[in-house]
Formats: C-alpha cells, sequence, structure tokens
C-alpha cells in the first residue's frame, strides 16, 4: 500500500497547432482524501508536454516534501512504458534518439524525470483515461478538476458517489 497517492494528466485544446492551450497537474491523496493539488497552463504546448509536465510537477512535489510511499498514477501509456520497460536507457545509449531513429520530444522534461525514474522511492502505475467504474478515482478527474479550475473548457457537472466529478461534452469549446 501507498500512503500518497498521486494522480496526474495533462491535455490541450487545438494540439499541435499555434493557438493551442494546455494544462496539467496533480492531485494527492491520502487516506481517499484529497490532501492538495496542483494546476498549470501555457500556451503553444502539445498533449505529451502537458502528461510529461503533470508528472514531473508531481515528483517535485513529492521530493519536496517528502511524501513516500507513494504511488504515481498516469493515464499515459507513453510517459508510463517510459518509466516501465525502461526505454529511457536506449534513449541515453543512442544519444536521445528513438528506436525509429527519431529524436526523442520533449528532451528537457525527461532529463528531469530521469532521477525519479531511477529512484526507488517512486512508483508510477498507469490507469485507464475513463475507467468504468467510480469506485476508483476516474483518471480524468484531475484533468476535468485543473481544466475547469483554469476555465479553459466547459464542463457538465456529473454527480458520482461521494465525489463530484467533472463530465466533458463530446466536444471541447474554449472559453
Amino acid at each position: 500500500d501507498y500512503m500518497y497517492e498521486f494522480f496526474t494528466d495533462g491535455a490541450v485544446s487545438n494540439n499541435g497547432k499555434e493557438n493551442s492551450i494546455g494544462s496539467w497537474g496533480f492531485i494527492c491523496v491520502k487516506n481517499k482524501e484529497i490532501i492538495d493539488k496542483f494546476t498549470e497552463k501555457m500556451n503553444t504546448v502539445t498533449n505529451q508536454y502537458c502528461e510529461l509536465m503533470g508528472i514531473l510537477s508531481a515528483c517535485k512535489y513529492i521530493e519536496k516534501n517528502n511524501l513516500y510511499p507513494n504511488c504515481i498514477n498516469t493515464d499515459s501509456a507513453y510517459c508510463y512504458n517510459a518509466w516501465n520497460d525502461k526505454w529511457y536507457i536506449n534513449w541515453e545509449k543512442n544519444d536521445w534518439s528513438t528506436s525509429k531513429n527519431t529524436p526523442v520530444k520533449n528532451k528537457d522534461i525527461w532529463l528531469q524525470l530521469l532521477p525519479y525514474f531511477k529512484n526507488p522511492n517512486f512508483y508510477f502505475n498507469k490507469v485507464a483515461p475513463f475507467l468504468k467504474k467510480y469506485d476508483a478515482y476516474p483518471s480524468f478527474f484531475i484533468t476535468i478538476y485543473f481544466m475547469f479550475s483554469l476555465r479553459i473548457f466547459f464542463f457538465r457537472p456529473k454527480v458520482v458517489g461521494l465525489y463530484s466529478f467533472y463530465h466533458p461534452t463530446y466536444a471541447f469549446h474554449p472559453r
């Protein structure tokens, strides 16, 4: 069991375009209670950048506040696989090139994440982006929370169990 659980996420409106708006963040949970949260936003970013920044923000927070043992939950297969399958080892050996011989994107963030990936006090977990069962925290909760709090998108409130979640409409509309 982990004393502290972190749920991280990142998302972008107009991904890959000059007018993109992205946000990332995390919530920190202890004994099924949210004890802290963090959000940030930036213009002209990609979804992968935001996913990585959500995880990096949680790692820095954990280290600063000495929150061990912990589990960092992400819905990003890319981020999780880089840790779990140790892709970063080959990236380092291959001068930061992928298996397809293309440059690793967001190298600056990956370099900051490496000490956490190599530290056994940090555990990462892959969660589904939209869980069907709400007896666990849906991984999109953090995205919805910080996007809503930063007024990036419109959302419809939906109450599920003990928690109030925000359910995105089919299309995201920037305010």
